[in-house]
Protein backbone atom coordinates (compact mmCIF):
# COMPACT_ATOMS: atom_id res chain seq x y z
CA UNK A 1 0.00 0.00 0.00
CA UNK A 2 1.46 3.30 -0.76
CA UNK A 3 2.11 5.64 2.09
CA UNK A 4 0.40 9.20 1.49
CA UNK A 5 2.69 11.78 2.56
CA UNK A 6 0.98 13.86 5.62
CA UNK A 7 2.38 17.78 5.89
CA UNK A 8 -0.51 18.90 7.96
CA UNK A 9 1.04 21.52 10.18
CA UNK A 10 3.35 22.48 8.18
CA UNK A 11 4.21 25.23 6.23
CA UNK A 12 6.11 26.01 2.35
CA UNK A 13 7.27 28.59 0.09
CA UNK A 14 7.74 27.82 -3.22
CA UNK A 15 9.80 30.46 -5.53
CA UNK A 16 9.45 30.00 -8.78
CA UNK A 17 5.97 28.56 -8.85
CA UNK A 18 4.83 30.49 -11.71
CA UNK A 19 6.01 28.03 -13.92
CA UNK A 20 4.07 24.85 -14.87
CA UNK A 21 6.72 22.26 -12.71
CA UNK A 22 6.47 25.50 -9.67
CA UNK A 23 2.20 25.04 -9.32
CA UNK A 24 2.23 21.22 -9.84
CA UNK A 25 5.18 21.52 -6.61
CA UNK A 26 2.88 24.36 -4.48
CA UNK A 27 -0.23 21.97 -5.40
CA UNK A 28 0.87 18.58 -4.25
CA UNK A 29 2.64 20.40 -1.31
CA UNK A 30 -1.35 21.49 -0.50
CA UNK A 31 -3.13 18.47 -0.88
CA UNK A 32 -0.26 16.68 1.68
CA UNK A 33 -1.85 19.14 4.21
CA UNK A 34 0.94 22.06 3.97
CA UNK A 35 -0.17 25.71 3.85
CA UNK A 36 1.57 27.16 0.92
CA UNK A 37 2.85 30.74 -0.41
CA UNK A 38 3.83 30.95 -4.09
CA UNK A 39 6.19 33.50 -5.45
CA UNK A 40 7.54 33.93 -8.82
CA UNK A 41 11.27 35.03 -9.48
CA UNK A 42 10.86 38.17 -10.40
CA UNK A 43 8.56 40.56 -12.26
CA UNK A 44 7.43 38.40 -15.67
CA UNK A 45 4.10 39.24 -17.91
CA UNK A 46 1.42 37.27 -16.64
CA UNK A 47 3.22 35.99 -13.32
CA UNK A 48 1.09 37.83 -10.76
CA UNK A 49 -1.72 36.61 -12.44
CA UNK A 50 -0.65 32.97 -12.52
CA UNK A 51 0.28 33.36 -9.01
CA UNK A 52 -3.29 34.63 -8.06
CA UNK A 53 -4.38 31.58 -9.81
CA UNK A 54 -2.44 29.03 -7.92
CA UNK A 55 -3.25 30.41 -4.57
CA UNK A 56 -6.55 30.37 -4.84
CA UNK A 57 -6.11 26.69 -6.00
CA UNK A 58 -4.65 26.34 -2.93
CA UNK A 59 -7.56 27.91 -1.06
CA UNK A 60 -9.65 25.66 -2.60
CA UNK A 61 -8.02 22.80 -0.91
CA UNK A 62 -8.58 24.38 2.49
CA UNK A 63 -5.40 25.34 2.76
CA UNK A 64 -4.08 28.92 4.07
CA UNK A 65 -1.72 30.27 1.33
CA UNK A 66 -0.86 33.61 -0.25
CA UNK A 67 0.84 35.11 -2.91
CA UNK A 68 3.24 37.61 -1.95
CA UNK A 69 4.35 40.08 -4.31
CA UNK A 70 7.95 40.29 -3.11
CA UNK A 71 10.97 40.51 -5.92
CA UNK A 72 13.13 37.14 -5.36
CA UNK A 73 15.26 37.46 -7.23
CA UNK A 74 18.97 37.83 -4.73
CA UNK A 75 19.52 36.32 -1.62
CA UNK A 76 18.57 39.73 0.55
CA UNK A 77 15.33 39.52 -1.21
CA UNK A 78 14.76 35.53 -0.20
CA UNK A 79 15.16 36.19 3.21
CA UNK A 80 12.82 39.36 3.59
CA UNK A 81 10.25 37.07 1.91
CA UNK A 82 11.23 34.64 3.83
CA UNK A 83 10.59 36.30 7.13
CA UNK A 84 7.23 37.49 5.19
CA UNK A 85 5.76 33.88 4.97
CA UNK A 86 7.34 33.36 8.67
CA UNK A 87 4.79 36.26 9.76
CA UNK A 88 2.29 35.62 7.55
CA UNK A 89 2.24 31.83 8.22
CA UNK A 90 3.80 31.57 11.52
CA UNK A 91 6.55 29.48 10.22
CA UNK A 92 8.76 28.12 6.67
CA UNK A 93 9.08 24.33 6.97
CA UNK A 94 9.77 23.78 3.81
CA UNK A 95 11.36 26.26 0.70
CA UNK A 96 10.98 25.13 -2.51
CA UNK A 97 13.02 26.97 -5.46
CA UNK A 98 11.04 25.47 -9.13
CA UNK A 99 12.77 27.90 -11.36
CA UNK A 100 13.00 26.96 -14.93
CA UNK A 101 16.92 26.79 -16.28
CA UNK A 102 18.20 29.91 -16.97
CA UNK A 103 15.71 31.84 -14.40
CA UNK A 104 16.09 31.98 -10.70
CA UNK A 105 18.57 34.22 -7.99
CA UNK A 106 21.53 35.29 -8.70
CA UNK A 107 22.69 33.13 -5.47
CA UNK A 108 21.23 30.11 -6.41
CA UNK A 109 22.79 28.03 -3.49
CA UNK A 110 20.90 25.82 -0.63
CA UNK A 111 19.50 28.65 2.03
CA UNK A 112 18.75 27.26 5.61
Amino acid sequence: MKKRLDLTGKVALVVGAETADGRKLAIALAEAGADVAVTGGGPQPGEEVRLHSWAKEIWSLGRRGFEPPIDSSGPAQLEALKRRVITELGRLDILVEAFEEGRGPDDATPTQ
